[in-house]
C-alpha cells in the first residue's frame, strides 16, 4: 500500500519529515534525511577510486558511474518514480548533490580539465515534457551543479526529436531501434572540444545513453561520461 496515502494527516501536520522514511525531521530544501542519504540504498560503485571505468564501454565513453543498485519494489525505485511523475523536483536535486559529491574526486574526471567539462541532462521529448512539467534528469543535474560548479547545457543544445515509446521491458536490441534518430544537435558548438557528463536518473541497458553519446561525439564532443543516480 502506498505509504504516502498512509500517512494521510501527517503529510499535513507535520511537512517537514523525510520522504523516505517518514519519521526524521528534515528541511524543506533537502528532503531526504541524512540517514536515508546515507545507510538506506546499497552503493551501486563503492570503490569510488576505480569506480567503472574497466566495464566495457563503447568507443568515446570514458566512464559510467551510479551512486546506488536499483532497488525494484523497495524505497529508492519508489522514490525515483515519485521524482520522475510525482513533482518531486526537490528529491532530484538533492540526489543531484549527493551524486557529485561522490563523483567529483574520482580519479578518471580528476584528470581533466574542470572548464571543458559540462553537464548535459538526457533531454526528454517536449510531448514527455509539457506532462510531467520538468525534466528529472534537469534537476539532477541542477544539483549536482550545487556541488560541482560545473555548466549545465542551455535545453536547446540537444532535442528530443522523437517521442520514443517507453523502453520498460525491452531487449537492448529493441531499444536501440526504438532510438534510432531519436535526438538532434542543434548547438554543436557549446560541445566541441568538450568532456560531455551525461546525466540522467536510471541506468538500465545504456541504450539510450549511449545512442545520445554517439550523437554527442558526432557533433564534436571529445568524449563522455555517464553518471545516474541509480543503475538496475
Amino acid at each position: 500500500m502506498n505509504r504516502t496515502w498512509l500517512r494521510g494527516p501527517a503529510a499535513v501536520l507535520f511537512p517537514d519529515i523525510c520522504v523516505c522514511c517518514w519519521r526524521e525531521p528534515v528541511s524543506r530544501r533537502q528532503p531526504v534525511c541524512p540517514f536515508c542519504l546515507e545507510d538506506r540504498f546499497e552503493e551501486a560503485d563503492p570503490d569510488v577510486a576505480r569506480g567503472t571505468v574497466g566495464d566495457f564501454l563503447p568507443e568515446g565513453v570514458i566512464l559510467r558511474y551510479a551512486l546506488w543498485k536499483y532497488d525494484k519494489g523497495g524505497s529508492l525505485q519508489e522514490l525515483l518514480y515519485r521524482v520522475k511523475y510525482g513533482g518531486m523536483e526537490g528529491v532530484a536535486c538533492q540526489f543531484g548533490e549527493r551524486l557529485a559529491h561522490r563523483l567529483r574526486p574520482h580519479s578518471v574526471l580528476r584528470r581533466l580539465n574542470p572548464s571543458r567539462l559540462l553537464l548535459l541532462p538526457v533531454p526528454l521529448h517536449p510531448a514527455r515534457l509539457r506532462l510531467r512539467g520538468y525534466n528529472q534528469a534537469e534537476r539532477i543535474a541542477r544539483g549536482m551543479q550545487r556541488t560541482w560548479a560545473l555548466p549545465v547545457a542551455d535545453p536547446e543544445t540537444v532535442r528530443r526529436t522523437r517521442n520514443t515509446r517507453s523502453q520498460t521491458g525491452m531487449t537492448l536490441p529493441e531499444r536501440i531501434s526504438n532510438l534510432e534518430q531519436a535526438f538532434d544537435v542543434r548547438r554543436p558548438e557549446l560541445l566541441r572540444g568538450r568532456t560531455v557528463l551525461l546525466v540522467d536518473d536510471v541506468f538500465t541497458t545504456g541504450a539510450t545513453a549511449f545512442s545520445l553519446s554517439t550523437c554527442l561525439l558526432k557533433a564534436g564532443a571529445r568524449q563522455t561520461a555517464v553518471v545516474t543516480v541509480a543503475r538496475a
